[in-house]
C-alpha cells in the first residue's frame, strides 16, 4: 500500500500551517510499518522536503508535486524528480505579465517551477481568509488570463493555474507507473477541487479514496469513506477506517 496525502485543508487547517501532534505521530508509525507516505499536492518539492523534516519524518522517498507536474518515483528521492512532458506547455511569461496587473490584490507563491498558486494577500504568512475573498481572487485571475491556454482551478486555499494536460490524475498514474506499483494499492486522502482528477484516477484503477468532512461535495460523492471530523483529525479517522494504522 502507498498512502497519498494532499496537504492544505486535508492534513493541515485552512491556513496550510497548523496540524496536530497526533497526525505527526501517526505518519511516523505508518512509515515504520513500511507504508510509504507520499505527499500529493500543489506544493513544490522544497516545501514538501521541509515539511517532512519539520515533522521529524525520514527524507522524502517519493512525491507528486505542483498538481502532478513533478513526480518523484518511490525510492528515487528528490534528485530523481521527473517533470511531466506537458508541464512546460503553459506560457508562464505571458501569465506572469497578466498577473502583475493584479499587484496588491493577490499573493503568488514564488517557489513553483511549472504552475502558479495564487492566494489571498497574507495567506503565506498564516493570515486567515474568507471563502468570499477566495472567490474574488478566482474571478480576478479568470478575467486577467482570458485567451491563455491553461487550467484555472479554485481549491480550498488557493487559485491554481496549471498547464493543460496535467493534473493530480496524471501525476498519480505517472507515480505508480514509474514506481512499479498498481493503482489498486493506493489510498488517496484529499479535500478539494484540484484533487478530483486524482480521485478519479485512483477509483478507476481500483484504489481507494478518503475525503475529510470539510472537503468538496463532488469529491465526497466519489469517496469510499468520508470522515466525520475536519482537516487532520478527519485524516486520522480515515487512516483507521482504511486499516492503515
Amino acid at each position: 500500500m502507498h498512502l497519498l496525502l494532499d496537504i492544505e485543508g486535508t492534513i493541515t487547517n485552512r491556513s496550510g500551517y497548523a496540524t496536530g501532534t497526533g497526525l505527526i505521530r501517526a505518519l511516523s508509525l505508518i512509515e515504520a510499518k513500511g507504508i510509504p507516505v507520499i505527499l500529493c499536492s500543489g506544493r513544490d518539492l522544497r516545501y514538501m522536503t521541509n515539511l517532512r523534516k519539520r515533522w521529524g519524518l525520514e527524507p522524502m522517498k517519493g512525491a507528486i508535486a505542483e498538481n502532478g507536474c513533478i513526480v518523484v518515483p518511490y525510492a528515487e528521492g528528490i534528485h530523481g524528480a521527473v517533470p511531466d512532458p506537458n508541464a512546460e506547455r503553459m506560457d508562464r511569461k505571458n501569465i506572469l505579465e497578466r498577473l502583475e496587473m493584479l499587484h496588491g490584490l493577490i499573493e503568488i507563491d514564488p517557489f513553483k517551477s511549472y504552475i502558479f498558486s495564487i492566494y489571498v494577500p497574507g495567506y503565506m504568512d498564516g493570515r486567515d481568509y474568507s471563502e468570499g475573498q477566495l472567490d474574488e481572487i478566482f474571478s480576478f485571475v479568470k478575467d486577467a488570463l482570458k485567451g491563455i491556454e491553461c487550467q484555472i482551478i479554485k481549491t480550498s486555499a488557493s487559485v491554481e493555474i496549471i498547464p493543460e494536460g496535467v493534473d493530480k490524475g496524471t501525476g498519480i498514474r505517472n507515480y505508480c507507473r514509474m514506481s512499479g506499483i498498481d493503482i489498486s494499492d493506493v489510498v488517496f486522502i484529499c479535500d478539494s477541487a484540484n484533487d478530483i482528477p486524482g480521485a478519479r484516477a485512483v477509483k478507476q484503477g481500483g484504489g481507494r479514496v478518503g475525503v475529510v468532512s470539510n472537503g468538496s461535495e463532488k469529491l465526497k460523492e466519489m469517496a469510499d469513506r468520508v470522515s466525520r471530523e475536519e482537516h487532520w483529525r478527519g485524516a486520522l479517522e480515515l487512516f483507521s477506517a482504511f486499516d492503515i494504522i
